[in-house]
């Protein structure tokens, strides 16, 4: 499902003070050389590691959400009456993970 433009992940959160004793880095494995790049850095603020922690975690999201649409489309493939259910109706999860997988593809 994914034709992803962003660096691949995992993406890792680099808070070695000595390295960026005013932010956090995030940092990827280079596709070419193998080395840790940076893909962003969040200068401090009251809320910098919590931002940092979610950034890095970005990869790892999109996937699971791209595994939550391809699960629920199997599941109806097979017949299976997701419908709704104690938490939350199967189509409204379904929108939602789609709205946030276009928006991190910058399709939205």
């Amino acid at each position: 499902m994914s034709n992803a433009k962003h660096t691949p992940g995992p993406w890792i959160l680099d808070i070695t003070p000595a390295v960026a004793p005013c932010c956090f880095i995030i940092r990827a494995k280079s596709e070419t050389c193998g080395a840790l790049v940076p893909v962003a850095t969040i200068h401090n603020s009251t809320r910098t590691e919590a931002n940092a922690r979610l950034i890095a975690a970005a990869p790892d999201l999109l996937a699971a959400l791209e595994q939550v649409i391809e699960t629920i489309d199997a599941l109806k493939q097979l017949g299976a009456d997701l419908g709704r259910g104690e938490h939350g109706d199967t189509d409204e999860v379904w929108n939602a993970a789609s709205a946030a997988i276009a928006k991190a593809k910058g399709d939205a």
